[in-house]
């Protein structure tokens, strides 16, 4: 019986042994030889299509303009991302001023500065050639022009959802679909941002 009991003991440890240098070999390898992995700093830009969705109390008609951001993000574990960004956007179009009785309308061009912190939620183990997904929400603070004059400013939200195509441990496109709540005066002014850009992993090793 004693030697019935030893062989199955001895027959469990080989087995589990086996099985965690499979799983070293297949899976752990792997996600630190192709992948960017946990603990990694990426710094990236983005560019792309700026949308007016809403302008709030402002007067006048906007139209799309565009967008570009360069951003910093830290990989904290194996499914959660944080990040900030530098954002900026151009809305072109023209604005209706009131004074007193008489209204006049001009041309002008309303641009956005914000400085945004954020979470992303990812799968940072993708490896070579793969697609990975993430879903983002943050905020941040804004300040906003009309033509060569200050605006003003406030808070602003950011969430959705994007798509990177991994190109090795050194760097991946990245792409996005963004929607921003800019809190100015009573009254919201939204965004919509459509995004590509890349970014660089700064310690791939």
């Amino acid at each position: 019986m004693e030697d019935k009991a030893k062989k199955k003991i001895k027959f469990r440890i080989i087995f589990f042994k086996r099985a965690a240098l499979i799983i070293f070999i297949n899976i752990i390898i792997p996600s630190f030889v192709f992948s960017q992995g946990v603990d990694k700093t990426n710094m990236g830009f983005m560019f792309g299509l700026n949308v007016p969705i809403s302008w709030g109390n402002l007067n006048g008609n906007y139209k799309s303009g565009w967008n570009f951001d360069m951003n910093f993000e830290h990989t904290v574990s194996n499914s959660i991302v944080l990040g900030g960004a530098l954002d900026m956007s151009n809305q072109p179009g023209s604005y209706t001023e009131q004074l007193q009785t008489i209204s006049y309308t001009k041309d002008v061009s309303m641009k956005f500065v914000s400085l945004d912190g954020y979470i992303k939620l990812q799968n940072n183990l993708a490896m070579e050639n793969e697609w990975q997904f993430f879903l983002k929400a943050g905020g941040g603070f804004f300040v906003n022009t009309y033509g060569k004059e200050l605006g003003g400013g406030g808070y602003t939200i950011l969430f959705g959802p994007g798509l990177n195509n991994m190109l090795g441990r050194k760097g991946k496109i990245t792409s996005g679909i963004e929607y921003r709540i800019n809190n100015f005066e009573k009254d919201p002014v939204t965004q919509l941002q459509f995004k590509i850009g890349f970014s660089f992993c700064l310690n791939p090793k």
